[in-house]
């Protein structure tokens, strides 16, 4: 049976305080796909400074790795994604269920130089 999604605690950094919401939550979780859940504990408690969100993933796709937020006056913010108790990652492509190591795109250049678009920044430290 194809394993084609798999659900996560992701963790959303750089975002202000004043917009860790409920409705931020549902937006980002439908952004990376389908929102289970919203940790609000640690929020309103003030243990962490970032928002915690679970989301049910298609591991057919690539990772997100951020999401842009325009606020009030066309002023931008980048808020970034970190993966919970993330496993066997392309650093190459971006998706799960596999290595660089085994990626066809490594096998064809073999040692040659190739650009990671993906780096342990996509890795939540574990808590």
């Amino acid at each position: 049976m194809p394993l084609v999604w798999s659900n996560f605690w992701i963790q959303v950094h750089d975002l202000p305080m004043g917009l860790m919401s409920k409705m931020m939550a549902k937006q980002f979780g439908d952004f990376l796909g389908q929102i289970l859940e919203y940790d609000t504990k640690s929020i309103s408690k003030g243990y962490q400074s970032y928002m915690r969100i679970r989301v049910r993933i298609d591991v057919k796709n690539t990772l997100k790795r951020r999401k842009k937020i325009v606020l009030g006056n066309k002023r931008c913010i980048y808020v970034r994604f970190q993966y919970e108790r993330l496993s066997m990652f392309c650093f190459l492509c971006g998706r799960l269920g596999h290595s660089e190591r085994i990626f066809s795109v490594r096998i064809v250049h073999g040692k040659k130089d190739l650009v990671f678009e993906w780096d342990f920044s996509m890795k939540a430290i574990p808590k």
